[in-house]
């Protein structure tokens, strides 16, 4: 059987080595190339201040979260087995690993791999028509939250906060907007009062890949589309008042859950 040729697109955190170790491992599957996002905010904005704005924006205890899953993770992650393994896979199968903030000017680069999908998780970049009509049968997202209610940056924060029964995942094509294109599969489960923002992260993540990769075997993504946009909000960045909130009910990040999720 002919491999599903994929370009990953993420900006480097542990979701996204849970959805990359996973897309590594699947038999059926083929990684050309990694788009990683350099960018904060804005294309054109300074790493350090858009830190500064982030900051301002989410306060320091969501900030310090965003923090320990990206640039933490990567320290902590050095001596780990599991991400040993995802590098030493990347560097025996030779794959591209493209550093941008703007995906949007690699376009020639993108053309070359002819990639069967190019599909995003933790990604933070709007991706214009240009990129999206180059793959052979689309742009997937693995949009952590359920749509088409949760649109945004972090909508597992805003089911927490919002204190919903049931927590989601969904599948979708990309089109040229965010988290508004059309949905392939949403995957359901009952909410555990106890767990923290970044357990429900990883959960959903894992869930979706897992997921997308039974789909891609079966050949049956075309089969499963539904459009179910409507004219709900897209929730930016929580403020500081929000993440208050969320604390009251769940915590954002354990240390210990981190550094058993890096084993």
């Amino acid at each position: 059987m002919r491999k599903v040729s994929v370009i990953f697109c993420t900006y480097p955190s542990i979701y996204s080595d849970l959805v990359l170790e996973r897309l590594l491992n699947a038999s059926h599957i083929q990684v050309v190339a990694i788009i990683e996002s350099t960018r904060v905010l804005r294309k054109q904005g300074y790493v350090l201040i858009d830190n500064i704005k982030l900051l301002k924006k989410v306060g320091l205890y969501y900030a310090f979260y965003l923090f320990l899953i990206t640039t933490g993770y990567s320290i902590l992650s050095i001596f780990s087995e599991r991400k040993k393994i995802i590098k030493n896979k990347l560097f025996s199968d030779k794959i591209d690993i493209l550093k941008t903030k703007d995906i949007n000017k690699l376009e020639l680069i993108i053309r070359k791999y002819k990639a069967d999908y190019l599909l995003s998780a933790h990604f933070n970049q709007l991706i214009d028509k240009n990129i999206l009509d180059i793959p052979k049968y689309g742009c997937l997202n693995i949009h952590p939250g359920l749509l088409p209610v949760y649109k945004g940056v972090d909508p597992a924060f805003y089911m927490l906060l919002r204190n919903e029964k049931k927590l989601g995942v969904t599948l979708h094509y990309q089109d040229e907007s965010f988290d508004t294109g059309s949905i392939i599969k949403k995957i359901v489960y009952q909410r555990n009062v106890e767990t923290s923002l970044f357990l429900v992260n990883c959960k959903l993540f894992i869930l979706g890949i897992e997921s997308l990769l039974k789909l891609l075997r079966m050949n049956d993504l075309l089969a499963t589309i539904k459009t179910e946009n409507d004219n709900t909000s897209y929730d930016s960045w929580p403020s500081t008042y929000d993440v208050g909130n969320l604390l009251k009910q769940h915590s954002l990040i354990n240390v210990k859950n981190l550094l058993q999720t890096i084993k």
